[in-house]
């Protein structure tokens, strides 16, 4: 009886007037008691969520760049193009996959693979 009475008062069905028999300040008391131990307690498991979440993310880009360190590639790779010291990706991408069939019909690379 006494937990299906706290589990009426976490949603707000409750008769005031029946808590103040008992005293206005008691019942005052136990209610604002029991609504922080409760909001507490949400938020804990809430706490909680977050960082099992935020500790899954973090596993996964631990090893990743950051984007000041991407925004600085692409600086270098822009100047680099620019003042023609770096061949451009798209080109070298290109010159793969033109000789990506010859590379898989060579002899040589079986003991690679």
């Amino acid at each position: 009886r006494s937990i299906f009475a706290c589990f009426r008062t976490l949603m707000t069905i409750f008769d005031w007037e029946e808590l103040q028999r008992i005293g206005h300040y008691e019942a005052g008391f136990w209610l604002a008691t029991f609504l922080v131990i409760l909001c507490g307690f949400m938020l804990n498991l809430l706490t909680a969520i977050l960082v099992d979440a935020y500790t899954e993310v973090k596993a996964t880009v631990d090893q990743k760049d950051t984007i000041f360190t991407e925004a600085l590639h692409m600086l270098f790779r822009f100047r680099g193009r620019y003042q023609g010291e770096l061949i451009p990706l798209e080109r070298v991408l290109t010159g793969l996959r033109e000789i990506e069939g010859s590379v898989e019909a060579c002899p040589a690379t079986e003991n690679f693979t």
